[in-house]
């Protein structure tokens, strides 16, 4: 280490007041607290937000939580037609918090988990941040990185992504470990990599992508100084990752074989100029949210026509990136090519998809690693505050200014006034701007004025604490309390603001709140159906339903309710049209649960009212049929597509089967005669009363699998409308049987004459590999602690193993 450096540590270290691990806890817990007060009030004591965290994370914890205190989490029948514990699964330590509440506790105890997190994520950045600068600086910049516009902006996946946010300094710590010649360096870098992959797979992708850039560029600065050990730190690195990434195989490789199966794992249309160039607004987007906070996440205040869901926010509380651009102006080193490249690389599709695993070239949901790095950097500039000119900070104050206003003023007066505009593109001719015309006619993702006020407003707020903090007297005394109440109001305004064009009043207080009171008791399985506004009631009331809102969804399912008419095999769910009821029958739904019967009247044919309990009412389905049927008819997959409209009234006649199958099978089977042309012409009520004849007897389902008895009078294709897959296991009377995709995406089995007892169990695929796998590595890794530290108190002959090999902090000139 360098004189200057070994000064600058000294300086550190002898703070006369350093600030403690437990304050920055206490602020970052109090923010978190009163941003979420205002919908804590308005819910009596239940922290929600719209959309995905409500509709999504919500019931899939809640639903997650039943797999794994049934003791056997494997599969789960709630998840639409059924999903692997892959479609769940999450190694993130934060859900161990939950799991100690109580069910009629937990929905509450969800909602106020990301207090925790944030709690942590401040924690774990200030100890990075520490290793760089001074405590107050690193204490101010863990609140920033903390509650960044990345967080505010990913407030519907708070209870996924505050995850990651929490536990992503701690690859900063373990690298900086290896980097400093800590003691235990390479163990605790395996650990941490192990913790940040059990946490999130998906984000994880992001990290390491980031990781590497961050070791190669800290490399190339000239650490270490010679080739040679240059060659042996990446070694160390590339072990100590590797090592730590095996070890948290068992949740990566059940996730990682689910997530890549999914249709949602390419990227679907994308032509060659959208690799290399994104629509002009985007680009106006990119560049505002680093210098002003973030407004809205599904609807845009000033630019027409730009992301949805992208994840795009990323502006520090107070600060923005004013000092950060102090910082670029100031220095060239790794630190400041590491956040020019950085953002370099998310203005241009291709290398903004690499983070995202090449799945989308839109999403920014990496941004929380340069938001640590923009945090450091304004950290850095905090240090130097006193020995900086306040002429240069007024400059780049003014700087941050105009850029606000070059990007906001000329479209907030469009916004403000669009018949002028409109007018002169109609009448003159000025097309320059095509997408801005489109986008103030018809799209309806634009906030419009109300939205565009806001966010000036949150902007103004937030550039005159920092005018405060950079040239008022107090501002630097102020500082915390400036930060903390910048970071409140960001936070608190994004919430409300993103509420309040939602029904999530309704969803608490008739949908969430109402499910206690449904009781349906049937002795059978059966599904449900019920309005698509809440696609995921089914796992809130713990009953099985077709209609499902999932990120990722089994492929050959997806395949199904594609041609079915459900949605898209790419989309993120999966609804049953009205207009086709006899894929009720299809899908054994024997219930309509109506939880909005003032907006919604149930017109399906064939349904019969039951009772109505809590202000749900409840109708049963005349013509369902039981799960497990058999059929003794097939029809090719090339024969079905005639009837593409109306696929499940076929199947309700006879089983599709791909040519193959038909030549093993066929002579045991008629060929289904196409005796009806049209769609309209089936009737499809009758042929399900029909199937009801030929269901199995004593289905039972749990979370290993199902299980059935069925008596054939000749040899037939029995189906079960469960998705077919890889993870399967079929038993006959005992014995291993050949499982069949039919009907184009689910489970059948080709059975002989007589009375057989079925059973299908389920493991998810990669488990047992991945646990097997993971208990090595964390062997090795618990070996590697003990021999380490055997070696280090016989070289420096006294005991040290409760010295804390993070506690004591270094500082490098970057």
């Amino acid at each position: 280490m360098s004189d200057q450096n070994v000064q600058n540590s000294a300086k550190i270290e002898q703070e006369a007041k350093p600030i403690r691990c437990w304050t920055v806890a206490l602020w970052a817990a109090a923010i978190a607290l009163l941003a979420m007060l205002p919908t804590i009030v308005r819910y009596k004591g239940l922290y929600v937000f719209r959309s995905d965290f409500i509709k999504l994370f919500v019931p899939k914890l809640i639903e997650f939580k039943r797999l794994i205190t049934s003791g056997t989490p494997w599969y789960s029948h709630n998840v639409g037609l059924g999903e692997g514990v892959g479609a769940l699964l999450s190694g993130s330590p934060f859900f161990c918090l939950l799991m100690v509440f109580l069910e009629k506790w937990f929905l509450w105890a969800i909602g106020y988990s990301i207090v925790p997190k944030f709690i942590v994520s401040a924690c774990f950045a200030f100890i990075a941040l520490r290793m760089f600068v001074k405590s107050r600086s690193a204490a101010v910049a863990a609140l920033l990185y903390t509650y960044s516009g990345f967080t505010v902006i990913n407030s519907e996946y708070h209870l996924n992504w505050a995850d990651v946010i929490a536990v992503f300094p701690l690859l900063i710590i373990g690298i900086e470990c290896i980097l400093r010649k800590r003691r235990y360096g390479f163990g605790i870098f395996a650990l941490v990599v192990m913790i940040n992959a059990l946490t999130n797979v998906y984000m994880f992708a992001a990290s390491s992508l980031f990781l590497f850039l961050y070791i190669g560029l800290r490399m190339l600065g000239g650490q270490p100084n010679h080739a040679e050990c240059r060659w042996l730190l990446l070694t160390k690195v590339l072990c100590g990752y590797l090592l730590g990434a095996v070890g948290a195989s068992v949740v990566l490789c059940p996730t990682t074989y689910y997530i890549f199966n999914s249709p949602r794992a390419s990227l679907h249309n994308i032509s060659r100029a959208e690799w290399v160039f994104y629509m002009p607004q985007r680009y106006l987007e990119l560049t505002r949210v680093f210098f002003m906070p973030i407004e809205g996440h599904t609807q845009h205040a000033f630019y027409p026509y730009t992301a949805n869901w992208a994840s795009s926010g990323i502006h520090l509380p107070v600060f923005g990136v004013t000092l950060a651009l102090v910082y670029l102006a100031r220095y060239r080193n790794w630190l400041s090519k590491l956040i020019i490249i950085c953002v370099i690389m998310s203005f241009v599709p291709l290398t903004n998809s690499a983070f995202n695993g090449f799945t989308n070239v839109i999403y920014t949901r990496w941004w929380f690693v340069l938001a640590f790095m923009l945090a450091l950097a304004t950290a850095k500039i905090i240090d130097e505050l006193d020995s900086l000119e306040s002429s240069k900070l007024r400059g780049y104050y003014l700087i941050s200014l105009l850029i606000c206003g070059v990007l906001t003023v000329p479209i907030g007066i469009i916004n403000m006034f669009p018949n002028i505009y409109l007018y002169l593109y109609n009448k003159l001719g000025i097309n320059v701007l095509d997408w801005l015309y489109e986008g103030l006619v018809g799209d309806s993702s634009f906030g419009g004025r109300t939205l565009m006020l806001y966010a000036l407003m949150l902007c103004i707020f937030n550039y005159i604490l920092l005018w405060f903090v950079l040239f008022h007297k107090l501002g630097k005394k102020l500082i915390f309390l400036c930060v903390a109440l910048a970071s409140i109001v960001n936070f608190a305004a994004f919430i409300q603001i993103e509420n309040r064009s939602w029904k999530l009043d309704f969803v608490v207080n008739q949908v969430v709140a109402g499910t206690d009171g449904l009781d349906i008791v049937d002795q059978q399985f059966w599904r449900i159906d019920y309005p698509h506004f809440i696609a995921n009631y089914g796992w809130f009331t713990n009953l099985s339903s077709p209609n499902v809102f999932i990120s990722t969804r089994n492929p050959y399912a997806a395949e199904f309710q594609n041609v079915s008419g459900c949605g898209a095999t790419s989309g993120v769910g999966a609804l049953m049209p009205f207009n086709r009821p006899a894929l009720r029958s299809l899908l054994s739904v024997k219930y309509f649960v109506n939880y909005d019967p003032e907006n919604f009247k149930l017109t399906m044919p064939g349904y019969k009212f039951v009772k109505e309990t809590a202000g749900t009412q409840i109708y049963e389905n005349e013509y369902f049929v039981p799960m497990g049927f058999s059929y003794d008819t097939y029809i090719s997959e090339g024969q079905l597509s005639q009837y593409s409209d109306c696929i499940e009234k076929v199947m309700l006649k006879a089983v599709v089967l791909s040519d193959d199958q038909i030549e093993k099978y066929g002579s045991d089977m008629e060929q289904y005669a196409a005796d009806v042309k049209k769609c309209a012409d089936f009737d499809w009520m009758a042929d399900a009363q029909e199937m009801k004849k030929h269901t199995c007897s004593d289905y039972t389902a749990d979370s290993k699998g199902f299980a059935a008895r069925i008596e054939l009078d000749a040899p037939k294709m029995v189906f079960f409308s469960v998705p077919y897959g890889a993870g399967w296991n079929a038993f006959v009377d005992g014995k291993p049987a050949q499982i069949e995709k039919v009907n184009i995406g689910f489970l059948g089995l080709m059975l002989p004459a007589g009375q057989h007892d079925i059973e299908f169990r389920y493991f998810p695929p990669g488990l047992r590999l991945g646990a097997i796998v993971s208990g090595v590595s964390v062997i090795i890794l618990f070996g590697y602690f003990i021999i380490a530290a055997r070696i280090w108190r016989r070289k420096n002959g006294e005991e040290t193993l409760g010295h804390d090999p993070i506690s004591k902090t270094m500082t490098e000139t970057t």
